[in-house]
């Protein structure tokens, strides 16, 4: 269910135009979440909007009820979706944290 669920997720994130959307793996990394998505928005405003409509369709569609930290400045969310997280970031804050590069070693 969590593969479809995450489909769900990454063809939302599409369909709203949120930019280098990435999928990693960290089941052998951490007890908490099997997967983080990584994407980006284009300004505070298009974070925010990726954030409130991934959390919407979560919700509604699989009554996931998230949780959220970043909404104050919009550069960077973190959704904890339960057994996965999300990470939407403006383009500055996703270089400054470099995830990709921390979960990958």
């Amino acid at each position: 269910m969590t593969d479809a669920i995450i489909k769900s997720v990454l063809e939302k994130l599409d369909e709203l135009k949120a930019e280098n959307i990435k999928i990693i793996n960290l089941e052998k990394r951490n007890l908490l979440f099997s997967k983080a998505i990584l994407a980006t928005g284009s300004s505070s405003k298009h974070v925010l909007s990726l954030s409130d409509n991934v959390s919407d369709l979560l919700k509604q569609k699989y009554k996931i009820y998230t949780k959220s930290e970043g909404h104050i400045s919009g550069e960077w969310i973190l959704i904890d979706a339960e057994k996965f997280i999300i990470n939407i970031f403006q383009d500055e804050a996703r270089e400054k944290y470099n995830l990709e590069e921390v979960w990958k070693s």
